[in-house]
Order: structure tokens, then sequence, then C-alpha cells
């Protein structure tokens, strides 16, 4: 598994030499370099999910021992140069640009007063920010002290999110204490493939959210649910997408109370109060209009759903006959004509809206479930992961791999041995796709990317019944 990691921090560094940037976007390798570079990732990401599954499976690490390890990949990944994503570019981007006066969440020409501005693409060129506060202090200090040197910056944002990384395996390792689970689930969450990799790695945003999210559980469990909803809050206002989390701390903390009713969903409403309260006050140094605050929030949750599973199925329904056919069977074209309109978006968009109508008679059927019987905090442990899967599957961009880590939090109580061994697949797998940066479309190794997504898409499939319909593995 070290072996691995290693191997993976050094294809990143060879990544960017034979690139000849630090860029990834627009810098998709090509011929042999391409095709190494692509091979080594693979080689190097399997090699680590089958170390990974035999030690979660063996189930033979102490508590201490789970987090040593945990420990040194961090420190591993740490050293990984961007390879699979250029996110992190667009951070530096907008923290230098608040460093410069101006205003992100509603100028949307801010990033051209960056001096970082030639390291992002045309998808930010003109657009405000989509990151909560948090993030933006953090990439204020990494390039407030970088001297206009990008890799000095990188290099010290990774310092900041590496004790993140501390912080989160030492709480993870406090909440598997509190609530007695087995060690392989500690062991899940920690050296998971999409926590070590997408998020030390390659530093997406929602890696400092679930630090906060855990610290949020943490204080739940240790009944100041007051300091929870803070965290939550910090969560929040790191990435939008995390006031999913609300939901699950409102009744938690009504779960706990064995007081009257009044008194439990008191304790919610004043969760929720102090949540907007910190929210509120975390945007107030950047607040110009309430545009400051909606921009962020209508980015996440009011564009339309981007690879879900009902578009994925729109796309195999309208373009399968034609592929098999033979007409128009160049693959890159058609994928590129879905995006310009006609009859494929409208098929698409109607079997997205059943997809989607599915998914949300499956929650509604598993509350109503949970309700009628006798309600507990670890029962709502495991419906809330569950709940969270069909959101993220059929509603959110589940495709960017660095969403799952969203539930990673928050599975401490799931015992079922099918359930955890999808998601164990599920999130050693999901970074395959993302390796489509690495290559040119004309790569001689492109038809495997593809063919390693579409495997990718299928294993979302492969449980639904179980996920839907069956008692949530109680």
């Amino acid at each position: 598994m070290l072996l691995s990691a290693a191997g993976l921090v050094l294809v990143s560094w060879l990544r960017a030499y034979s690139a000849g940037t630090l860029m990834v976007d627009g810098h998709a390798l090509s011929g042999w370099w391409g095709a190494t570079v692509f091979f080594a990732v693979l080689f190097a990401l399997g090699a680590f999910s089958l170390a990974y599954y035999r030690l979660w499976a063996d189930d033979a690490l102490g508590i201490n021992q789970v987090k040593l390890l945990a420990v040194v990949l961090a420190g591993l990944f740490s050293l990984m140069l961007p390879m699979l994503s250029n996110d992190i570019f667009s951070y530096m981007v907008f923290g230098d640009a608040v460093n410069k006066g101006a205003d992100v969440y509603t100028d949307a020409q801010c990033t051209q007063v960056s001096g970082f501005y030639t390291y992002i693409t045309s998808v930010w060129n003109s657009s405000t920010c989509a990151y909560g506060p948090f993030i933006l202090l953090l990439a204020m200090l990494a390039t407030a002290l970088s001297a206009g040197k990008i890799l000095v910056a990188l290099v010290i944002y990774k310092m900041l999110t590496l004790l993140f990384s501390f912080v989160f395996i030492a709480v993870a390792t406090r909440v598997c204490a509190l609530t007695q689970s087995r060690t392989r689930n500690l062991f899940f969450i920690l050296i998971n493939p999409v926590f070590l990799l997408q998020g030390i790695g390659q530093l997406h945003a929602d890696f400092i959210a679930i630090t906060f999210a855990i610290c949020a559980i943490y204080f739940l469990l240790t009944y100041k649910w007051q300091l929870a909803f803070i965290w939550v809050a910090l969560s929040i206002t790191t990435k939008m997408n995390y006031i999913l989390l609300l939901p699950f701390f409102m009744l938690a903390v009504a779960l706990q109370c064995n007081q009257r009713r009044v008194i439990k969903y008191g304790r919610a409403g004043v969760g929720l109060f102090l949540t907007v309260l910190a929210v509120t006050l975390a945007y107030l140094p950047f607040y110009t209009s309430v545009a400051t605050v909606t921009t962020p929030f209508t980015f996440h949750f009011f564009q339309n759903p981007s690879k879900c599973i009902g578009e994925v199925l729109g796309d195999i329904i309208y373009f399968g006959p034609q592929i098999i056919s033979g007409y128009n069977a160049l693959l890159q074209k058609t994928i590129i004509s879905s995006s310009i309109g006609g009859g494929q978006v409208f098929i698409a968009e109607i079997i997205v809206k059943i997809c989607q109508g599915l998914a949300l008679c499956a929650c509604l059927y598993m509350l109503v479930k949970f309700f009628m019987q006798k309600t507990t905090l670890q029962q709502w442990f495991r419906l809330y992961v569950r709940m969270l899967l069909l959101f993220l599957l059929y509603y959110m961009h589940i495709f960017n791999p660095w969403y799952l880590m969203m539930f990673l939090p928050f599975v401490w109580m799931q015992e079922e041995t099918a359930f955890m061994l999808w998601l164990l697949v599920l999130t050693c797998f999901i970074s395959v796709q993302d390796m489509v940066c690495i290559i040119t479309r004309n790569s001689i190794v492109y038809p495997v990317e593809l063919g390693l997504t579409f495997i990718s898409v299928m294993l979302y499939l492969y449980k639904p019944r179980r996920m839907f319909f069956t008692s949530l593995g109680y």
C-alpha cells in the first residue's frame, strides 16, 4: 500500500514534467508519454485498492495501527502534484483575487485580477466563486505568502491541508471509540482512496468540509450539540452542498433527547438557527449584496445534473442503437453532440426526471419505514448514508469522485457486509474515470478509459435493490 502511494506521487511528478506545467486541464498527454502515465496510474491505483481490500477484509489491524498507517499515507499523498483535477488552481485564483480587492462572489470578471489567471480554464474565466469563505481564507493565506509563485502557493496550501488531515484522523479515531465501531469501519474511512487521493492528494474542498463534519459528529456524540451545529456551519461555509448535513444533525439531536417532544424538536430548531447565524457571520467579511450568499448555493444546487445516473442512462439509450448500427459511430462526436440540444437532450431529461422520481420515492419509503418502528440514533446513521448516496447518485455530480467524500464520516454504524463491500468497490473504482484528465481524446489508450468509465457507471447500479427496498441492513 505504501509503495503504491509512493508510485502515485511519483507519477504525478512525471505527468507534470512531461506536460511541462503544473496545470492539468488543457495539458493532457498523448503518445507514449500519455500511455505510460495512464497505465502507471491505473496499476498503482489498482495495487493500492487490492491492498486496501485485503487489509479491510482481514480485520487484523488495531485502532492505533490504523491511525498510524493513515498518518503515514496522508504524509505521502500530500507530496502529490495535481494530476486528476485542476480545481486547486481555481481556489488559488479566487483567493489571490480577494487579496487584490476583487469581489469574487458577484464580479464575473474577478479571476482576471489574479496573477495566477493563466492557470485556470475557460470554465472559470468569467465565473464567480462557487466555494465558501473558508476555502477563500485558506487560498488567501497561501497566495499572500507565495510571492506570486504558484508552486509556493501550492506547497503552502498543501501544508495547511495536511494539518486538516491529521485533525480528521485524530477525531475519527475518537469517534470510533465513542460509537464502539469495528476497527474495519475506521479503516474504511481513513485509508479510503477517495479521502487520500482525491482529498489530500488532489486537494478538493470536500476534504476540508468532511473534517468539519467529523468534528460535528464528535461533538454530537459527546452531547455538545450546540457546538456540533457550529461545525456543520463551518462545513457549509467550505462548500455549499454540505447543507445536506443539516437534516442528519437536526434529527440526531432530537433522537438523543429523552425529554418531551417540544424540547426534542426545539433543540433541532435552535441548531438550525445556530447554523444559519454562523454561516451568516462567515459571509459578512465578503458581503456586498444578497448575491454574495446566493451565488455559491445556486452554482451547486440549481445547475442541471452532470453525469448523474439518469443522464448516463439517457446517453446509453439514445446513442446505443446508433453505435450498434454503425451510424455516427464515433463515440467522441456523439458525446459532443449530446450537449448541443435536440432530441437527445429531451430524452435524457425525461430519463433523469424518472430516475430522480424513483430515488425520491425510495427515500420516502425508507423514512416512513424508519418512523414506523422504534427510532434510534444508530438506525438514523444507517439510513442517512443510504439516503445521501441516493441523492448523490441521482441529483448531484456523483461522477466527480470527490463528491463521495461526503458520506465517509457517517459509516460508523454500517454492519451489513454486502453493503460495505459495495461501498468499498465504489470508492476504489471511482477515480478511474478521472484519469481521462491525463490523456488526450486521440490517445491510443482513450478507448480503454471509456471502457473503464462504463464499468464504473455500472457499479452504481449493482445494488439498487439492497439500497432501495430492503430492511436497510438492520
